[in-house]
């Protein structure tokens, strides 16, 4: 089973760092999924800062 995710920048932030996503199961918490995320403005904001 695979999910898709999007997830939208409401507020700008600036020096994004990488996070730990966990998924899991509401009722079966031993279902679970991590994983890193990067965003991928994260690159481009270091470049606005110069």
């Amino acid at each position: 089973m695979s999910y898709f995710l999007v997830i939208v920048e409401d507020v700008p932030v600036r020096n994004l760092k990488p996070a730990v996503v966990k998924v899991y199961d509401y009722y079966d918490k031993s279902d679970e999924a991590v994983s890193e995320y990067s965003s991928p403005c994260a690159q481009s904001d270091d470049l606005n800062q110069l």
